[in-house]
Parts: C-alpha cells; structure tokens; sequence
C-alpha cells in the first residue's frame, strides 16, 4: 500500500514551490491553483489556473486532492469551506480567517475557534487577546510586541 497522497496548494508563488519541491522530494505528487500560468510552482507541479477565489476551481482541487495547504492568507476561507470533506485542510480556516481580519478576539473556551482551543490546551495560562490593525507609528507597534513578549514569559515556565 502506497502512503503517496496528492497535496493541494492554494498559491503558486516562491513558497508554493518550495512547499511542492519538498512534497515531491518526498513522493507525493502536487497540483497548485493560482491565478498565473508561469507562478513559480508550475516549474515543478501541475496547475490549476484560477483566481483564488474561484469556489469551482476551489472544489475541483478539493476534488482531485487528499490534503490541501494554503500559502498566503489571501484565500476565500468561505470558499474553502463550502468544498473540503471533513480533515482535508488539517488546519481549518479559523486563523485563515484572523489572519484575513486582523484580529483575534478575547472569548470564551467555548466560542474560541477550535484551533484556538489546540493552542490553549498546549499554554493553558495564555490569554487570548483583541488585536486591532491600526495606522500608530512604528514605536506603538514594537511596544505592543513587547508587551506580547513579556506576557509570553509569564506561561513559558
């Protein structure tokens, strides 16, 4: 019994590539979507040419794929989730969506996304806070990674 799956990647820029370089190294066969033709990962994998946001283009990957990856956050999180069977894209579309937003809200266990709850389980004392994406200077922003920094070393023991 062969263990070769077929990976779908959404991108087909630099990092589509290297991830299908690696997957091919490894024996799996890769089909990448991208709206471009010549995208970096049609020197190396099959291509499926389409926008991004193309929920028929979506599926037909799906469709044809064991496992589908993403490689940049500009992808249709509804789109995916209107054609993935159940486990096919292992990291869901919750950070997919935060990613797209921008923020990452303080909640419940109950009504965190379920990857959310995964990172929790791993630092239980880790408080999930509200980003926002704003226009401050750079100095406000390193402050705000610093204070994420220093909150991290109080449930890093």
């Amino acid at each position: 019994m062969s263990s070769s799956k077929t990976i779908g990647i959404i991108g087909g820029g630099q990092l589509g590539q290297m991830i299908a370089i690696s997957a091919i190294y490894m024996g799996h066969k890769v089909i990448a979507l991208d709206p471009a033709a010549d995208c970096p990962a049609s020197r190396v994998a099959e291509i499926i040419v389409a926008p991004y946001n193309d929920v028929n283009a979506l599926r037909q990957l799906a469709e044809r794929c064991d496992v589908l990856t993403y490689e940049f956050e500009n992808v249709d999180a509804d789109g995916l989730d209107a054609v993935i069977k159940d486990g096919q894209l292992p990291q869901g579309t919750d950070l997919l969506r935060i990613s797209q937003t921008g923020s990452l809200r303080k909640t419940s266990s109950q009504t965190r996304p379920k990857s959310l709850l995964h990172l929790t389980r791993l630092w239980p004392q880790a408080k999930i806070w509200q980003i926002w994406t704003c226009r401050k200077t750079m100095s406000s922003r390193l402050r705000l990674v610093a204070t994420m920094a220093m909150d991290k070393r109080s449930f890093a023991q």
